[in-house]
């Protein structure tokens, strides 16, 4: 199996250093701070930090995410996560990896579960990315 491409919709990031969305959005309804925190104590191996390979590829191994063809990255303004979406972007525009990405204005962590006009428009960029960026033509 080939990868042609990887899309992360609000992708689970996370980092011992707190981001301002983070900081921002703390009581957040849909993704608060203490929720974000406790899946990262049940999801990293025991002892491990926010800043651990599983959940920080800023830090850690990425140079394997350089290798992937496209990336399309989404995201909500009112996401706590969107920080650290914005930085995946950054990097990868960095290391010129091609990203198609989107970072909706309003929205919130799963908006597309509650939203259907949000869903819609998510879809639409899905398929954009699936359609006009290669990955269905390789």
């Amino acid at each position: 199996m080939r990868i042609q491409g990887v899309i992360l919709a609000q992708a689970f990031f996370g980092g011992v250093k707190r981001t301002s969305s983070e900081i921002r959005l703390i009581e957040d309804a849909h993704l608060p701070l203490y929720v974000n925190d406790a899946y990262w104590t049940l999801s990293l191996p025991f002892q491990a930090n926010r800043d651990h390979k599983f959940s920080s590829p800023f830090i850690h191994g990425f140079d394997r995410v350089k290798r992937v063809p496209r990336w399309f990255v989404k995201d909500d303004e009112e996401d706590p996560l969107i920080d650290r979406s914005k930085e995946f972007v950054r990097l990868l525009e960095l290391y010129e990896v091609p990203v198609f990405y989107r970072f909706y204005p309003g929205g919130y962590h799963d908006v597309e579960v509650l939203d259907f006009e949000a869903a819609l428009v998510f879809f639409h960029d899905v398929k954009t990315f699936i359609y006009y960026t290669g990955v269905a033509e390789d």
